[in-house]
């Protein structure tokens, strides 16, 4: 396309005449805008702002989107469903020419923390971190009481709840995408093994020895198991002890969910 100019020369004399070749009628390759900002998992939607007016937006075909995406003549984008990269067409027709321009959105995946949890008695430490699966890998960790905007824990690697209680995790992956995972404390109280007994002589004539007693635990149905064999070991069976034959004293120990007293 353009202006062509010739002269015509006769016996000398001359004249010019132009021929202008006008273009066909097309289209101008659209501005779709620039690509949305990243988003993470699982947020579902997303928008397209094209430069360009007048146009058309669809979803790329080749290579297809992780999901199947949809987005309106606005450029709003629903169905965001796996991460991964969504591309979208912008097009403009003229002049029977279809032009395109592509935008995109980038989905990243949230990390996954699992749950966790712990059993101690009460008096006892617990390690939080110890409890979440992959925890080194996580970044900005926070840890809060109760709710992820509880009050915060200044030393997760070790926390002394005086009862039975839930802290909340929220961490974030190399693409700055969160998840949140509780870890469930749980404190067992400390039982009460019995008091302490002195056995008197059964008849000091004969040097006859006490070699039985009952023990009373609070709460009961916990096990007693004795602490070494000195002076002999001693037969347990429930909470009676029998066997005691050698003068001395005899340690139990006394274990109920995981919580220990002792008695002798």
């Amino acid at each position: 396309a353009g202006t062509y100019q010739f002269v015509y020369d006769l016996l000398g004399c001359k004249d010019t005449v132009a021929i202008t070749v006008s273009p066909c009628t097309g289209c101008v390759k659209p501005d779709a805008g620039p690509d949305a900002a990243a988003v993470c998992m699982p947020t579902k939607t997303s928008k397209l702002t094209a430069v360009t007016a007048g146009g058309t937006w669809a979803p790329i075909t080749t290579p297809a989107n992780p999901a199947a995406a949809t987005i309106d003549g606005s450029g709003n984008i629903a169905g965001l469903t796996a991460a991964g990269t969504y591309k979208f067409v912008y097009s403009i027709t003229g002049g029977g020419i279809t032009c395109t321009d592509t935008a995109q959105v980038v989905v990243n995946p949230k990390p996954t923390i699992a749950d966790g949890a712990a059993t101690i008695c009460i008096g006892e430490t617990v390690n939080l971190t110890t409890k979440i699966t992959g925890y080194a890998a996580l970044l900005s960790p926070v840890w809060t009481v109760s709710t992820a905007g509880g009050t915060a824990v200044a030393t997760p690697t070790s926390v002394k709840p005086t009862s039975t209680t839930t802290y909340v995790l929220v961490a974030e992956n190399a693409t700055g995408c969160k998840d949140t995972a509780n870890v469930v404390v749980t404190v067992n109280p400390k039982p009460n093994a019995g008091i302490d007994q002195t056995l008197a002589c059964a008849d000091p004539s004969t040097n006859t020895l006490t070699t039985t007693a009952t023990l009373a635990p609070s709460p009961t149905g916990g096990v007693y198991t004795q602490i070494g064999t000195s002076p002999v070991a001693a037969t347990v069976t429930g909470t009676s002890v029998t066997g005691m034959s050698v003068a001395g004293t005899y340690q139990f120990e006394y274990s109920l969910n995981g919580c220990k007293d002792t008695v002798a």
